[in-house]
């Protein structure tokens, strides 16, 4: 009997260790565990780790959305990428987002159809000339509202501009629509228009868009709605930007408002 009872206590710890085993050496995937906040957009994950040296495509991106995420020039990601107008990528493609010597994602061959990585529209190719004088865009103020103190966060690099949802906001300048979508993270339902080969002005936070990319607009024609989306406060964030970079609106808006 004792000899009996010896064998079926070894079995079950024979089984009970074996089971445990099994336990710690399975490994549950990474990205089930991660729930709620803890989980990354896709943008964003696929972006993580690179910095600002390198950024992955993710559906919905274009050239002029990644340039302005990262405050250059587009045609200077297109140069270092060797990518020819009329600039079409692809999601998963890496792009460089600085000079090398050789490197850089050359794109594929471009289908017949002209697409790019959200749309089938492709956005035409730059004309070479040289940058015209700040004066030469006629600018118009893109919204009523009451702007925003100048020690504010955004403000140092664009104008907020308070009022009320729905309300009209109005393209500063005639122009061609690069970009509207909400791809990019802090902007809300945002609009970007070029104007030139140097000016790009950007409306963010809208409630609705009106226009997509590739639309012609006129200087004061109606293009978004006002809203909060990305936001705390109803309001438009305004942007200027020169060859990429940042440049105060209120150097280039009328003195006269709306």
């Amino acid at each position: 009997m004792p000899v009996r009872l010896d064998a079926r206590l070894i079995a079950i710890l024979v089984a009970v260790s074996q089971f445990a085993g099994c336990g710690t050496t399975a490994k549950a995937p990474v990205e089930s565990a991660r729930t709620g906040s803890d989980r990354m957009p896709l943008a964003r994950a696929n972006n993580a780790g690179v910095g600002a040296r390198q950024h992955v495509v993710a559906r919905g991106d274009t050239l002029h959305s990644i340039a302005w995420r990262y405050r250059l020039d587009y045609r200077e990601i297109a140069r270092w990428n060797r990518i020819k107008a009329p600039f079409i990528i692809y999601p998963g493609q890496r792009l460089a987002l600085h000079q090398t010597q050789g490197s850089g994602t050359a794109p594929r061959p471009a289908p017949r159809r002209q697409v790019r990585a959200s749309a089938p529209h492709a956005i035409s190719p730059p004309t070479r000339r040289q940058p015209p004088p700040a004066g030469s865009i006629q600018w118009q103020w893109p919204a009523r509202g009451k702007p925003l103190p100048a020690d504010t966060a955004s403000s140092r690099q664009g104008l907020d501009l308070l009022g009320q949802p729905g309300q009209p906001i109005w393209a500063a300048a005639a122009g061609e629509v690069v970009y509207s979508g909400d791809g990019l993270v802090g902007y809300g339902r945002l609009i970007i228009i070029r104007h030139d080969d140097v000016y790009l002005s950007a409306y963010a936070h809208n409630r609705r868009l009106l226009v997509q990319e590739g639309h012609r607009v006129a200087r004061g024609q109606q293009i978004a709605e006002m809203g909060n989306s990305g936001s705390r406060q109803v309001k438009l964030y305004f942007e200027i930007r020169r060859n990429g970079r940042p440049v105060p609106p209120l150097r280039y808006l009328p003195k006269a408002r709306i």
